[in-house]
């Protein structure tokens, strides 16, 4: 997607901001998509420090829908 960043708004919310797009997070997801972000590939349970199970879901399965993120195969 390009160069990423990511931005704390008024209201506790953080946003992706992407070349093309700004994708809106509850604030306390932040750490996590600073997780993704940091280099190389990631698993979803990569992020339980961060979230729960199925919060972990909502935000991978986002920022796949947008376009951020892509998944990878182990094969």
């Amino acid at each position: 997607p390009g160069s990423l960043c990511l931005e704390d708004e008024a209201d506790g919310r953080c946003a992706l901001v992407t070349t093309d797009r700004k994708v809106r997070f509850p604030g306390a997801a932040r750490p996590a998509i600073e997780a993704l972000a940091a280099a190389g590939p990631r698993r979803v349970g990569d992020l339980a420090p961060f979230l729960d199970g199925p919060s972990r879901v909502v935000v991978v399965g986002r920022l796949l829908r947008e376009g951020v993120l892509r998944r990878v195969t182990d094969g």
